[in-house]
């Protein structure tokens, strides 16, 4: 398994996991695939959240958040829109960079 991102504490311990999709999100909703992914994502990492990351369409909905049930995982899907000048695009990844970081 190779999640596109991973965070580590100085000790090398994961403390999140998050997977970039090359394509777009329908009003924050990620397909079961993904959701499956990710989910093994954190469990596999003993992880108890992990974040699927969404280019987003226009009108559509900048995240969502679910939580499986008996696995106790929260698999949170954010999306950024990647169309504007740079200046935008950057505010969108700090954006990003906050909620990973919480």
């Amino acid at each position: 398994m190779q999640p596109d991102l991973v965070f580590r504490e100085p000790g090398g311990r994961s403390v999140y996991v998050g997977d970039v999709k090359y394509k777009l999100a329908t009003t924050a909703r990620a397909r079961s695939s993904d959701y499956y992914q990710l989910l093994a994502y954190t469990t596999a990492m003993d992880l108890p959240e992990g974040m699927l990351i969404y280019c987003r369409g226009q009108n559509d909905t900048d995240h969502r958040a679910v939580t499986v049930r008996h696995a106790g995982k929260k698999l949170v899907v954010r999306s950024i829109d990647l169309t504007g000048p740079p200046e935008q695009v950057e505010q969108e990844m700090e954006v990003l960079a906050e909620a990973i970081s919480g």
